[in-house]
């Protein structure tokens, strides 16, 4: 009798650990990491690294650490803009930094040396390679591409076409009759609004 308790009990913790792992599993949220070095390649430490979302009104800053480095998790997903200064350097500014759900931005710096009163803008940013293994992907649809969606008789617009029509989808598959992301089943997706989960 105790045995089976036990072994129920386990059953039951093992059950809820992987749920839990599964459930964790799905991000909401993105990173911005990058380096900052000065001309000759040596890290800069205590540079102030400042981010800030466009549109958002908010920022967030952080200082280099002693390899130049900085991290920024768990951000909303959007558009940033990088503002790097230490004394004795020029001031830095990267625009166009995207940092979608599970598409972390990475901003590597080489700061001048000058008056930190000079700017030195970077406009525009290289396109994101997703390099990380953990099998995450996700796609950022902007309101445009939900203001293109017809509008069928009193229903209006069904924002969930949008998934048909992206990388991997596949509609109407043969069990449930769901959509399928690059094999997975046909539920284990996730959608947010602005950061926030609306499935």
């Amino acid at each position: 009798m105790i045995k089976e308790r036990f072994f129920k009990a386990f059953a039951l913790f093992t059950f809820l650990f992987v749920l839990s792992s599964a459930a964790l599993g799905q991000g909401t949220t993105s990173r911005i990491t990058g380096v900052v070095n000065d001309s000759s390649g040596a890290a800069v430490v205590g540079a102030t690294v400042t981010i800030s979302r466009d549109g958002a009104g908010v920022s967030l800053s952080a200082q280099t650490s002693n390899d130049g480095g900085f991290v920024f998790d768990l951000i909303q997903p959007g558009t940033y803009t990088v503002t790097i200064e230490k004394s004795g350097f020029k001031r830095f500014v990267s625009t166009g930094n995207s940092a979608y759900i599970n598409q972390p931005s990475t901003v590597n710096v080489s700061l001048q040396v000058g008056d930190v009163s000079v700017t030195v803008n970077v406009e525009g940013s290289a396109e994101n390679v997703q390099t990380s293994t953990s099998g995450n992907i996700g796609t950022t649809i902007d309101q445009k591409a939900i203001e293109s969606l017809p509008i069928v008789g009193l229903r209006g617009r069904n924002p969930l076409d949008l998934v048909d029509f992206q990388p991997g989808a596949t509609v109407g598959a043969n069990t449930g009759g769901g959509v399928h992301v690059n094999g997975s089943r046909d539920r284990s997706f996730n959608f947010t609004l602005d950061g926030i989960d609306i499935n």
